[in-house]
């Protein structure tokens, strides 16, 4: 029996084993054909290595035929790509993927390099946020950043890791549950992405050392003074938005995008937002279009032409606020020189 990658793409290996035969084949396109038990092989391989919550078909398909499509379930701008723009896509994935200056450990009792499932998880998502920026990606890997991912809670605390994952600014490192890569993809339609939010710190503490500062600004690497001064000035509009529902208890115009918990501090206002503008391109641009202008144009491309909406989060933060639920404290510092 065939099974096509587009009906199975987002199953979770170990339910789609229970239902099919060794003998199966997955097929993501004519000419690359995977047998299940070739398959079920590459998951046993992770499960001994301590990666054991639901892994997605669509990874074991790229670990067993590196073909490029397998990962457009994960990075569906791959869906985009042509020409230059692919071959570009194509260099720094295998640069970063291959040639790594970029510290991506996995952690269980010791530490060791991590398997290929997770290092392309991390590499594509860098890739695929900066295909159009290639210069930040270069001024990225030169800050010497690092992913350790956890096999469990344990292993999670055991390196100073805290609440669902975190950015520790003075190791320039992201810290994560392994599982938590995949955690947003279980349905055919990706959702939560732990890994873009804590990338959104890790930009800021890239730009941080760039520029040689002191503290996190809540800033990109290698903004122009025109991005700078258009992300600044798009996000005090949304700023007053909030100050306008915490001062009011009510929605005055439009409630802001974000949930109140990006609001608390400059970073994380940009983690959330980052996130979002991957997540919910489409709901962000009709909600907050200058601010989502402001991010089109320092990526120099817009996401929506390639994704569709996850909307948890969208809904999650409307209802919040339509229900008049009591607004969080906020210690947002815009520089207002610019």
């Amino acid at each position: 029996m065939k099974h096509p990658y587009s009906d199975i793409a987002h199953c979770d290996a170990t339910a789609f084993f229970a239902t099919s035969e060794p003998t199966d084949e997955c097929e993501i396109h004519a000419q690359a054909r995977v047998t299940v038990a070739a398959l079920q092989q590459t998951l046993h391989a992770l499960t001994d290595s301590g990666i054991e919550n639901a892994v997605p078909m669509a990874l074991l398909l790229y670990v067993q035929s590196k073909e490029l499509q397998t990962l457009q379930y994960f990075f569906p701008i791959i869906t985009q790509l042509r020409g230059q723009r692919r071959q570009r896509w194509l260099h720094w994935f295998a640069q970063l993927l291959i040639h790594t200056p970029i510290d991506i450990a996995f952690i269980r009792n010791d530490r060791h390099p991590a398997p290929l499932a997770l290092r392309c998880m991390v590499v594509g998502q860098l890739v695929s946020c900066f295909v159009d920026r290639p210069d930040v990606l270069a001024a990225f890997v030169t800050t010497a950043p690092s992913f350790w991912l956890c096999a469990d809670e344990r292993s999670y605390q055991r390196v100073g890791g805290i609440g669902g994952g975190c950015y520790v600014d003075t190791e320039h490192r992201i810290l994560l549950i392994a599982d938590r890569l995949f955690e947003g993809y279980r349905a055919a339609i990706p959702g939560v992405c732990p890994l873009l939010h804590e990338l959104g710190h890790m930009l800021d503490g890239t730009n941080r050392r760039l520029r040689a500062e002191v503290f996190c600004r809540g800033d990109f690497p290698l903004m122009t003074r025109a991005h700078q001064s258009a992300w600044r000035r798009a996000k005090r509009d949304e700023v007053q938005q909030y100050e306008q529902y915490r001062t009011n208890s009510a929605i005055i115009g439009r409630a802001p995008l974000g949930h109140p918990y990006v609001f608390q501090t400059d970073g994380e206002f940009l983690a959330g937002y980052w996130e979002m503008f991957w997540r919910n391109p489409n709901a962000f641009a009709r909600t907050a279009p200058e601010l989502y202008l402001a991010l089109t144009q320092y990526v120099n491309h817009d996401p929506r032409a390639y994704t569709t909406d996850y909307r948890g989060y969208v809904e999650g933060n409307a209802a919040f606020y339509a229900r008049g639920e009591r607004a969080w404290p906020r210690d947002i510092r815009i520089d207002e020189s610019l």
